[in-house]
């Protein structure tokens, strides 16, 4: 990720559901599937996808949060540009929100590559990027509240050459960054972690731990919410010591703090500044253009 984009805007029932978990190892193509519940805020929310997602893909959506904040690209119900109705269709929205404006974000996969902080920049880079924004557009969400079920997909995507990409982040992911109740994501913080189950433990935190408070939480519970699966024996006992190997990282962080014991960790997070998502004027995608207005995007200013 790079040093550009400070921090992420995040559902927070996502953040704290495990929807990202560190995988078994398996042969390529045969991740096991998606199905998380998690209660919120009296809404019942199910994640569901034919691949689980692994601390690559939360590095993606995370960077793509932080993207749309930052770009402030709009995708309204009365845009008629091809891309526009592609992503509105590509989030099979099915409920109440089907007039709603959700964000975008547009970049070339080298943009994004480079966000991500990844070394590589060839294809097999971007096929990794790739296969990540796939696996990401390929979950359902439902969202149940009072009887009352809201479907859409996490996000939809379209390509519109082979360089560049054009995404719609649904739209739970869209309120958290437009004002509504979000969990901040330090993006900054994460590109100091070393391993995979930091970055998922410090994600899970930044959801569950206001910014100024300490708590106490069983290194069990902690395990859990890191790794797919029961883990038995040697097993167990290994995800015990990488853990605790990951809480000591996140402790090295300015304004956290963890303390240590055998079966527990209490950890405290410092009050950060807060630090304005974008500055600039929020972009919608055109209407469809009149005779003679050309192909050119123009950029209408919002409230």
């Amino acid at each position: 990720m790079c040093d550009g984009l400070t921090h992420a805007r995040q559902d927070p029932a996502l953040g704290i559901a495990p929807v990202f978990t560190a995988l078994p190892r398996r042969k390529p193509g045969e991740r096991p599937k998606l199905d998380v519940r998690q209660t919120f805020n009296g809404a019942e929310i199910q994640w569901r996808g034919p691949d689980a997602l692994g601390p690559s893909d939360q590095s993606v959506l995370l960077v793509l949060l932080a993207l749309g904040a930052v770009q402030n690209l709009r995708v309204s119900a009365n845009s008629n540009t091809e891309t526009a109705r592609a992503l509105r269709a590509g989030l099979n929205i099915e409920g109440d929100v089907e007039n709603e404006t959700f964000v975008g974000v547009e970049a070339t996969w080298r943009e994004l590559i480079q966000a991500l902080g990844l070394k590589g920049r060839g294809g097999s880079t971007r096929d990794q990027v790739r296969r990540s924004v796939q696996r990401l557009a390929d979950v359902g969400v439902w969202v149940t509240v009072g009887g009352i079920t809201i479907r859409s997909r996490l996000l939809s995507w379209h390509v519109g050459d082979e360089n560049r990409v054009t995404i719609a982040l649904n739209w739970r992911l869209s309120r958290a960054i437009c004002g509504g109740h979000y969990s901040r994501v330090s993006l900054a913080e994460r590109r100091q972690l070393r391993s995979d189950a930091a970055q998922l433990l410090h994600s899970w935190l930044s959801s569950c731990l206001r910014p100024g408070h300490t708590r106490r939480f069983h290194i069990g519970t902690l395990v859990e919410r890191v790794w797919f699966g029961q883990g038995k024996g040697s097993t167990l006992r290994t995800r015990q010591s990488l853990l605790k190997i990951a809480l000591r990282d996140i402790g090295q962080l300015p304004g956290w703090t963890v303390e240590l014991e055998q079966l527990t960790a209490t950890i405290g997070r410092g009050r950060h500044i807060s630090d304005a998502s974008s500055s600039g004027r929020r972009r919608h995608f055109p209407q469809k253009p009149s005779a003679g207005a050309g192909s050119r995007r123009t950029d209408a200013a919002g409230p």
